[in-house]
């Protein structure tokens, strides 16, 4: 098995990490429905919703331009496999 990029371990549990708040800040902003408090509760859920959204993009920018973190061994047999089926049926259709 390969070893994985710590750094995506990292960005994916930061992801996480706010998505999982999502579930706080919603509760925050029911219970605090009228009043100063509500103002701040919509704060803190909007910065919460705005970390979450930002952090679910991270993954994509990092990942994607190191070829050997999105394609594995598996994923190289598969090509080669598609490419191998795909030239015997050029083959056939000559």
């Amino acid at each position: 098995m390969k070893r994985g990029d710590t750094i995506a371990y990292g960005i994916s549990l930061l992801m996480l990490l706010f998505v999982a708040l999502l579930r706080f800040s919603t509760a925050l902003l029911v219970t605090h429905i009228s009043g100063l408090v509500f103002s701040i509760a919509t704060v803190i859920y909007d910065i919460n919703v705005l970390i979450a959204s930002l952090t679910l993009r991270l993954p994509v920018f990092y990942v994607t331009p190191q070829p050997q973190l999105v394609f594995n061994e598996l994923a190289n047999d598969s090509r080669e496999y598609t490419a191998s089926v795909g030239s015997r049926l050029e083959w056939v259709h000559l």
